[in-house]
């Protein structure tokens, strides 16, 4: 950020404190840092451009908030006379290792820059919803070859934070908005929760898929339920009618944390005791 926070005082106390934790956190097996620059609106061309730098010297991808309202691209463009997308393309900021969140209000030539520069897109459909910023033209950027995953946003704007439920209403919401019910297909939403995604977070190859040599990160699911039978195609039944209450099973790197629906790794019971404690702090009950 260009400005301070209880975070850091200034944009070099920023970048310093996501120096060390990319160091501190870069050799874990399951951890992967990246540094962040928040958005155009809140950083500098200066900011943009160490921020860039410490990416590439750090060799870690590169997260930002791009085009996500209206107003950021008017303020955007009211400071640099140059729409978003084209703003960072001529900072010499896009490449395959930057992970663009939300990316809703673009024009065509901003998507052929994605492509061309082979940016990844975190596409926030219930997010984006909810605050009403408006809808991402994911099936045009697919059709450019930008590589689009899913993403949540926080839960400040999502409530469940589900990639299953952003899965199945991206997949409905596009095919509406294309008056196109082929578009963005089940087996397209299945890649962009899986091998897309791992892609676009430059982990494609340990992670998004299940191939000899990467790790076994799976997820087993119960479909002899009711509202997963019949089957006749697996695609369509993990987007259209399958939810996250019906997954039993969770392995991580080889390693199971969830286990007939019980979680292995911690206590659930002593999180969502503190998740109600901190709900005291953010708003007493006698507030």
């Amino acid at each position: 950020l260009d400005f301070p926070s209880v975070s850091a005082r200034s944009t070099d106390e920023y970048l310093e404190n996501a120096k060390q934790f990319v160091k501190n956190w870069q050799d874990d097996e399951l951890i992967t840092p990246c540094i962040a620059p928040h958005a155009l609106y809140t950083c500098g061309s200066d900011t943009l451009k160490k921020a860039k730098t410490l990416a590439e010297i750090l060799n870690v991808p590169l997260h930002i908030h791009l085009s996500e309202t209206q107003w950021e691209v008017a303020e955007v463009m009211a400071r640099h006379h140059k729409r978003p997308v084209e703003y960072l393309a001529d900072l010499g900021f896009l490449d395959e290792s930057v992970l663009a969140a939300h990316c809703i209000w673009l024009h065509d030539s901003e998507i052929e820059l994605l492509a061309k520069h082979a940016v990844g897109v975190s596409h926030c459909m219930e997010s984006n919803m909810k605050l009403a910023s408006g809808f991402a033209p994911v099936v045009s950027m697919l059709n450019a070859g930008v590589k689009v995953s899913f993403g949540t946003d926080g839960a400040a704007s999502n409530n469940d934070l589900s990639i299953m439920s952003e899965m199945s209403t991206t997949a409905k919401v596009h095919k509406a908005l294309s008056n196109n019910p082929t578009a963005l297909d089940a087996r397209t939403a299945i890649l962009m929760a899986t091998r897309w995604g791992a892609e676009a977070l430059g982990l494609g190859a340990s992670i998004g898929s299940i191939e000899q040599g990467k790790c076994a990160d799976l997820v087993v699911m119960n479909l002899d339920k009711p509202h997963l039978t019949p089957i006749y195609n697996i695609y369509s039944h993990l987007v259209y009618a399958a939810l996250p209450s019906d997954v039993e099973t969770v392995m991580v790197n080889g390693k199971i944390v969830i286990n007939d629906r019980e979680l292995l790794t911690a206590d659930q019971g002593e999180i969502l005791e503190k998740a109600r404690r901190w709900r005291e702090k953010i708003q007493p009950h006698d507030a």
